[in-house]
């Protein structure tokens, strides 16, 4: 529908609107190449530029099929979640749950595997030999270190394994051989 007008298609709610990506056009698997006349070298730098852009007509392009396609499109003003370093949203001191308001499209990320010729296997290989071999060498500094943090008054580290059980999280590495793939959320907001 052009504009991204109001439509029900029998959810018996007829004020749904079509997310701004869905109305300007993005299909499923389309691949954002640009947006606003820069060039997206990844998910999250597109995802700043679309929370800056609320309101404001940008140029889009996409790789759909092989080929270039251009449009523009407008992100709405919306609610959204902050979210922690931790990766859940944030609250405040009581409890409630953090909303900020930045531009919103209605795309989300996929990940693609992307296959690799023969000759990158052992070169990936050995940088998975020297990971496990840096483990192995580091460990019994490592068993020290949380002993020491867990058992005594020293200063624990913030990059020692202690700090990653602390928090939950295991530190993850970009893969070169993954791209971002960008697809428009085709629902209603």
């Amino acid at each position: 529908m052009p504009g991204g007008g109001w439509r029900d298609r029998g959810s018996g709610f007829p004020d749904c609107r079509l997310t701004p990506a869905a109305a300007a056009g993005l299909l499923p698997n389309d691949v954002v190449t640009s947006f606003d006349g820069k060039a997206v070298t990844g998910w999250d730098e597109l995802t700043e530029w679309i929370r800056a852009s609320a309101g404001r007509e940008v140029s889009i392009t996409v790789e759909r099929n092989g080929a270039p396609v251009t449009t523009t499109v407008t992100p709405v003003l919306s609610a959204r979640p902050i979210v922690g370093v931790d990766g859940r949203q944030a609250k405040d001191e009581a409890g409630t749950l953090l909303y900020q308001d930045v531009g919103f499209l209605g795309i989300g990320a996929q990940t693609e595997l992307v296959p690799q010729p023969a000759s990158s296997v052992l070169p990936m290989a050995g940088e998975n030999i020297k990971q496990v071999a840096g483990v192995v060498f580091n460990l019994p500094a490592r068993v020290v270190g949380v002993a020491k943090a867990a058992f005594s008054e020293e200063e624990r580290d913030p990059n020692g394994p202690s700090a990653w059980w602390a928090w939950g999280a295991w530190p993850v590495k970009w893969r070169p051989w993954r791209k971002c793939r960008c697809s428009p959320g085709l629902g209603h907001w």
